[in-house]
């Protein structure tokens, strides 16, 4: 999705293409799939502006006057604690459930927003009977959940937030893997191998 804001217009409260904030996929509405958000900007700043962007129901600001489209991406990605900026923008970690949504403002009229919503679909079963244990542990709001398994380097695992959101990770050589999420809140909180019922822990942020 292209959004040029032109003499000041504020382009606000996107929805993707569908104008669905709900998924339908495999022909059924609201089933849960993975999907990568990325954001990121063309053209060239002004001597003053301003852009928002959110996910859900986080957000980032940045004023654009006199700065790169690199420095603002650096700035939402400092805001949000969390993703990548590469050559295709600011790309946010992969998420897990039955909907999205993403929000932006742009008032510099040298800029063009890019917003896409990547949906992974139908990843393979994992092999749960070469998973060797899960544990996973909480401290000041960053959680961390390591997997240790007799599976080759290189295989993608997928972890997850129960209801909150998930991330794919690598097996390295030694058959382990971690997942780390920042910024939890004060609550319980369940993390499981996508795909593996029995290989589930509860956790507790604080």
């Amino acid at each position: 999705m292209f959004i040029t804001a032109e003499d000041g217009v504020e382009c606000t409260y996107a929805r993707d293409d569908t104008n669905e904030i709900m998924l339908v996929d495999n022909g059924e509405e609201g089933v849960p799939v993975e999907y990568t958000t990325i954001v990121n900007f063309e053209g060239q700043t002004s001597n003053k502006g301003h852009v928002e962007f959110g996910e859900n129901e986080r957000r980032a600001s940045a004023p654009t006057g006199g700065r790169s489209i690199k420095e603002i991406l650096d700035d939402f990605r400092s805001q949000f604690a969390e993703g990548e900026v590469t050559e295709h923008g600011l790309e946010l970690p992969p998420r897990f459930g039955d909907f999205r949504s993403f929000f932006f403002n742009v008032t510099d009229p040298g800029l063009t927003v890019e917003v896409t919503q990547e949906v992974r679909r139908d990843p393979p079963p994992p092999p749960c009977d070469q998973i060797k244990s899960l544990n996973a542990r909480c401290s000041k709001g960053k959680l961390t959940a390591k997997i240790k398994t007799s599976l080759p380097e290189g295989t993608e695992l997928r972890i997850e937030l129960v209801n909150v959101e998930s991330q794919t990770i690598q097996v390295n050589k030694r058959g382990k893997g971690v997942a780390k999420w920042a910024g939890r809140d004060n609550r319980d909180y369940l993390v499981c191998i996508t795909g593996c019922d029995e290989w589930c822990r509860p956790v507790y942020c604080q």
